[in-house]
């Protein structure tokens, strides 16, 4: 039995998929659902950038050049320092 690598890899196929994913196919519902998960990812990042933890991480993502993937670093500390998730069972 020969085995062949796959032309793509789970990633990138992932990838593709979601580079091509336009908002308008999107079921109605699950639009709803994602604004909604959306919006409360917000506000629990705005929420937690008051947090000690979120405060050291910016702290250290200021003394580093500028660049997207520190912001996301530091954003998604805040995101994560109150931990909100167990406020649903939809998710």
């Amino acid at each position: 039995m020969t085995l062949t690598a796959p032309t793509a890899s789970a990633a990138t196929a992932l990838a593709s998929f979601c580079a091509d994913l336009r908002w308008d196919a999107v079921p109605t519902d699950a639009r709803a659902r994602t604004a909604e998960l959306v919006l409360d990812l917000l506000g629990v990042a705005v929420r937690g950038r008051a947090a000690e933890s979120s405060r050291a991480v910016d702290a250290f993502v200021r003394t580093q050049p500028a660049g997207a993937a520190w912001a996301a670093l530091a954003m998604s500390a805040s995101a994560h320092a109150t931990e909100m998730d167990d406020v649903t069972t939809e998710s």
